[in-house]
């Protein structure tokens, strides 16, 4: 006996691996691997040690090992063997890990069985296990006092210790894996027949977990109590099953109390569902208590209670475990506070969770071994259906009395669900919202994909929208009290995790219906699709009425105007230009991240009073373009219009979105602009109706900073067009491109700003333009500008600078024959005394007052064209005044060459105009032109000061001929001669007459080559000089003295003072004789008062009329109107005594009788019918004669010229 106690401990049990090996695999049919040492003892009480076991696997697992155990130690106690009782008084498993797995084809690793006869060792028979024979089962209770045994001996195993231990339960064909890790655990089994305790912890998911059961004793061979707790570190919860297994032999049935208790729900669903997180406002107290009753078939839990927080439920579970699998679940709920559920509660910050250990269990290992959860697992896998039995039938019924959200409540939330065939039909879903709202959904829940999808049909009504409205945080008060009254819905609703499908919905808001589909998809690009028809909607009944600004908007300075606009005031850094930042049509981020297809047609939309009919939207918004297929309505304002093209750049890059137009072309065309223009709110400096029918076409290309714009405009019955770059978003904004402008009719083109203009030429023409054009807020610039106005070519070059204190214009023209006769106001060419010149052309408002919104609007309101029309010279001159106050307004350079400019009756060839008009100051530089074969030149200043006009000139005529000139003037003209005038002037005030007044200056004047052979008419301010010459050569040539030559020349200056020209060095050269005068010219007054003499030639008819041989001067006096002047020569002064042959005297009657004679006379004096002699002088103190008396002898009629002629002959003979 001694030996048998001491001998095993001096035996080498690891020779006899092998052995045990292949006992193991006959008894199970697995490998055993002991890779350790094996002791085992008997005194001074049985042990065995094993260590590094390993069992092996089946083919094909995931593992090699199905079970290793680092260390395996049993200690039994040595006394109650000798009773037949096996008291273990220990068991410790170090490091425990088990591999429990389905394979692929569906098996699993947990298959031991012994190895039958003629099977090869290794072979596994699955069929009956090894361990359950019959002779297992009858050695089991050999001992007969119906106390579980083994082999006939009672056991009892006092402790049980794991240490380190892991589970991982793999099932392959679904992808799951599950791992229990760090497991630390003791139990205690008094018999095999109970009670036995339980108590440990262990990581599940990482999750810790504390646990603990009791086991009582078999109570009748049939029914084994038990009680379970556990519990888990987040949510700090409290789970707990206290009940019985009953029907041990037969069939078993489990039935207790189920309770479970928590801090916080959503860190505990986190923990146990794999990260899973629930709103952090449910992260609430929670709790449930149920009798469970479970057998093998069916699952019963008929007094289910539960609660989160104050929120409490009542419902009914049965679960049906057999062949076709099933669920019925009842759930009723008093109340839900959404309101309250939805705020995170403010909780205290929880100290790190203690990992649970129990008094006897070794401690948690601080590194656990961890395994990757499979696609299955992870949170952003979505359920499917298709995991279901097929077989499986249940059903849901779930109603909440009251939700709150939002302050009101949701009443009678119906849901009623059934679960069969793998699909959920949802048989109602209804709930009375705020407003007395009815919501219902039916439909079915199926597979679509990897995902359910939701099929089925929406319905909802109200009466009271506002009410809805107001219930959801709209504020509706701004809009008409009898608009959003009614809504209702219905439509076919598809919703999957990847989509929401609306089809086929009608829509009813008030009096408007929409019908129509809509889809959204969150995608990684938010994805919308509408598709709308709305019938008509009046949008003014919902807009909100414009609130009234108290605030006064602040008069912005002209002066910071005027340096905002292009003027970088010294030392400051000019703006920055735009960048893609500074774009205006960049979207908020949200829509560059999303993608929008939009088809929308609306019958009638009513804005602003004005009905738009027939809008038709058909757009794509995809990756950050924007796409129109068409932009159109029909009728806006009596306006149609259409839009095609892209807008790309959307999409932020860098962070920054920067939209550019591409191939964006417009289509806008009407008959009448007036009702658009009132609509839009436009001001027009013109009548909209004039525009006539208008069409505007074109396209856009680049970013809004850049914008390249091709564009053709009708309207006014005339044709505009531009192609260029825009550049609106910089300091200034600026145009650049070419320019195209054409209109049938100049007058009808001034009629359509209200200028009433009616030249004299009814058909002067139309105008067509090019041009390059630069034109900004501060400038606009016309370059190699070429066209034809009223028939005449120009080319050239204008610019005007608005960025200045005034605007500033210059021009560069060169123009073909220019005949301004034809722009002479009509009422005007019959009349030229007509004081109103010019007036009648312009009768509309100045164009400054009509446009008053342009950048020079500080301009004079004095209307410019009285200033620039005004007549000149007149027979009597013009009191009207003339206000040049305008030349303050802007500034000027202006050159103009013209191969003809025609001006009344004066050609002027050639003609080269140079202008500068600066502060006020008109600067005439140059004017020059050719003039009836001569040369003119022209300078001068005019300069408007205090309202008073200030002028100055210097002109020279030189070469002008004089037969061309007066024949221009229609007078009967010279034959010869040539006209030279130098003068230097100056004057002031404010009319003509003032001018003309105020006149002062010099200059000469040279008459040369005068040839009066032909006559000259009256009329001409030349006539009296030419009709004395006229005169003489015809009184001497009809006395048969013939002149040898015909020609004169007049030469002198003269001196303007006070409107007043005198001269006293006027000198006369001619065949008759040559003369001086002296005498002035009152313009004002419009007369002249010149004296002279003549000393007459020693002709023929001199010689016979007097004794002396020496020459006689004749006196000579012109006063009268400058252009029909009285000349009076005084022949008193011719001396001696008179014969007249026999030869003369006979002839005298026929001289006398000869018309020319006659004419001869009334030459001398021209415009003298009523020629007088002198007057007797009146002796002094004689009275002056009588008003009558002097009436009568200027009533008498005028003496013949025949006597007139005797008187002097007989004067001359006595």
């Amino acid at each position: 006996m001694a030996t048998v106690l001491i001998l095993p401990t001096f035996i080498n049990w690891n020779q006899y691996r092998e052995e045990i090996a292949s006992q193991v695999r006959k008894a199970l049919g697995r490998e055993l691997n002991i890779k350790g040492d094996i002791k085992l003892t008997i005194l001074p009480s049985p042990a065995l040690a094993i260590n590094g076991i390993h069992l092996a696997n089946v083919e094909g697992a995931s593992t090699a090992d199905i079970v290793t155990l680092k260390s395996l130690e049993v200690n039994i106690a040595l006394i109650p063997l000798l009773g037949q009782n096996i008291q273990i008084t220990s068991v410790r498993l170090v490091e425990p890990v088990i591999n429990i797995e389905i394979l692929e084809d569906g098996t699993n690793n947990l298959a031991f069985g012994a190895v039958k006869k003629g099977q090869p060792e290794g072979g596994v028979s699955s069929s009956v296990p090894a361990t359950d024979t019959p002779t297992t089962r009858t050695q089991a209770n050999v001992n007969g006092l119906g106390i579980p045994s083994v082999g006939g001996f009672a056991v009892q195993i006092d402790s049980f210790v794991i240490e380190n231990g892991q589970l991982t339960l793999r099932d392959v064909p679904r992808g799951r894996a599950e791992k229990l890790e760090t497991v630390n655990g003791k139990f205690r089994l008094a018999s095999l027949n109970g009670p036995m305790e339980i108590e440990g912890s262990a990581l599940i998911r990482k999750i810790p977990i504390s646990f603990s059961a009791s086991v009582g004793q078999i109570v009748q061979d049939r029914t084994l109590p038990f009680r379970v707790a556990a519990k888990v570190i987040p949510g700090d919860v409290n789970l707990s099953y206290s009940g019985a297994i009953s029907n041990l032999r037969e069939t078993p049935m489990l039935k207790g109390k189920f309770s479970l208790e928590g801090k916080n729900l959503n860190t505990f669903v986190s923990g146990v569902a794999n990260g899973m997180a629930l709103p952090s406002a449910l992260g609430r107290a929670f709790s449930a208590q149920a009798t469970i009753a479970a057998s093998q078939s069916q699952i019963d839990i008929p007094d289910l209670a539960f609660s989160l927080d104050d929120t409490k439920g009542t419902g009914e579970v049965t679960a049906v475990l057999g062949p076709t699998p099933g669920a019925d679940v009842m759930l009723a709920i008093n109340k839900v506070d959404l309101d309250k559920l939805l705020v995170a509660p403010s909780q205290p910050t929880p100290a790190p969770p203690k990992e649970p250990t129990s008094s006897s269990a070794p401690p948690v290992s601080s590194s656990p071994l961890s395994i990757e959860p499979n696609a299955s697992q992870r949170a952003d896998t979505p359920f499917s259906l298709a995991t279901l039995p097929e077989n499986l039938v249940s059903s849901l019924s779930l109603s909440i009395e009251a939700l709150k959200f939002r302050g009101k409540a949701i009443r009678q939330a119906n849901l009623t669900a059934e679960l069969a065939g793998r699909e959920v039909t949802l048989s109602q879903l209804s709930a009375l919202l705020p407003g007395n709202t009815d919501l219902a959904m039916f439909g079915f829940i199926s597979q679509k994909g990897p995902a359910p999808a939701f099929d089925g049909t929406v319905d909802m009504a109200t009466n009271d929208l506002r009410g809805v409205l107001d219930w959801l945080g709209t504020d509706a008060s701004g809009i008409a009290q009898d608009r959003l009254r009614k809504l209702s819905f219905s439509g076919k609703v598809l919703a999957g995790p990847k989509a929401l499908n609306l089809s086929k919905f009608d829509i009813k808001i008030d009096n408007t219906k929409i019908t129509g589909a809509a889809v959204v998809a969150p995608l990684e690009r938010v994805s919308l699709g509408l598709n709308l028809d709305v019938d008509k909607i009046n949008l003014d009944a919902y807009l909100p009425a414009p609130k009234k600004s108290a605030a006064q908007k602040k008069e912005i300075n002209p002066k910071l105007q005027e340096t905002s606009q292009d003027q970088t005031p010294a030392g400051s850094k000019s703006p920055p230009a735009p960048s893609p930042g500074d774009n205006p049509l960049a979207p908020p981020g949200l829509l560059g991240e999303l993608d929008i297809n939009l088809k929308a047609k609306v019958g009638s939309l009513t804005i602003k009073g004005v009905p738009v009919s027939n809008l038709a939207v058909d757009s794509a918004l995809l990756n950050g373009q924007l796409n129109f297929k068409n932009l159109s309505f029909q009728n806006l304002a009596g306006i149609r219009g259409k839009l095609t093209g892209s807008l790309a750049g959307l999409a932020p890059v860098d962070g920054v979105a920067d939209p550019t137009f591409q191939d964006f072309t417009f289509d806008v065309r009407g008959k009448s602009l007036r009702r658009f223009f009132k609509f839009a709110e436009i001001k027009s400096p013109i009548d909209p109706g004039t525009f006539g029918a208008v069409a505007l076409t074109g396209s856009l290309n680049g970013p809004p900073r850049t914008l390249n714009v091709t564009a053709a405009m009708r309207a006014l019955k005339g044709r505009f067009g531009i192609d260029g770059t825009v550049k609106p978003l910089g300091p200034v904004p600026s145009l650049t491109g070419q320019l195209s402008f054409s209109h049938p009719s100049v007058i009808r083109l001034l009629r359509a700003f209200d200028i009433k203009y009616r030249p004299a030429d009814r058909n002067l023409g139309g105008i067509k333009l090019k041009s390059n054009i630069i034109a900004s807020s501060a400038a606009i610039t016309l370059s190699r500008m070429t066209g034809e106005a009223t028939g005449v070519v120009f080319r050239g070059d204008l610019g005007l600078k608005l960025n200045g204190p005034k605007p500033a214009v210059t021009a560069n023209l060169t123009t073909g024959a220019l005949d301004l006769n034809k722009y002479v106001p009509k009422a005007q060419r019959a009349s030229s005394n007509d004081d109103s010149l010019w007036r009648h052309a312009f009768e509309a408002e100045p164009p400054r007052a009509r446009f008053h919104k342009a950048s020079w609007s500080r301009l004079s309101r004095a209307p410019v064209s009285q200033m620039l029309l005004n007549k000149v010279i007149s027979s009597r001159w013009s009191k009207d005044p003339i206000d040049i106050s305008a030349l303050n307004s802007f500034d000027a350079d202006v050159t103009l060459k013209t191969p003809r400019l025609t001006l009344g009756k004066l050609p002027l060839d050639n003609a080269d105009l140079a202008v500068a008009l600066n502060n006020g100051v008109l600067d005439v530089r140059r004017a020059t032109a050719n003039l009836f074969r001569g040369n003119v030149k022209l300078s001068g200043k005019a300069a408007a000061t205090s309202g008073t006009g200030q002028y100055q000139s210097r002109f020279i005529l030189q070469g002008v001929s004089m037969p061309l000139a007066l024949r221009a003037f229609g007078t009967r003209t010279l034959k010869s001669g040539t006209m030279e005038v130098v003068g230097e002037f100056g004057s002031s005030g404010r009319s003509v007459a003032d001018v003309i007044s105020r006149l002062s200056g010099t200059g000469s004047i040279s008459l040369t080559a005068m040839d009066v052979t032909k006559g000259a008419g009256a009329g001409s301010a030349l006539s009296g000089v030419t009709n004395l010459l006229t005169a003489l050569y015809q009184f001497a040539g009809s006395l048969g003295s013939p002149v040898g030559t015909v020609k004169a020349d007049l030469r002198g200056s003269f001196k303007v003072e006070k409107g007043i020209a005198s001269y006293d060095d006027m000198t006369l050269t001619s065949p008759v004789g040559n003369g001086s005068a002296e005498g002035m010219v009152d313009l004002p007054n419009w007369r002249i008062n010149t004296s002279g003499t003549i000393d007459l030639s020693q002709s023929l008819l001199l010689q016979v009329l007097a004794d002396q041989k020496e020459a006689s001067l004749i006196p000579f006096r012109l006063t009268g109107p400058i252009e029909k002047p009285n000349v009076k020569l005084d022949t008193s002064k011719i001396g001696g005594g008179l014969r007249i042959p026999g030869g003369i005297r006979k002839k005298l009657d026929k001289v006398l009788k000869n018309q020319g004679l006659g004419a001869v006379l009334k030459n001398i004096l021209p415009g003298t019918r009523n020629l007088q002699l002198p007057a007797k002088r009146r002796e002094p103190g004689a009275s002056r004669p009588q008003r009558s008396q002097r009436q009568k002898e200027q009533q008498a009629p005028a003496p013949k010229p025949e006597d007139f002629l005797k008187n002097i002959l007989r004067g001359l003979g006595r």
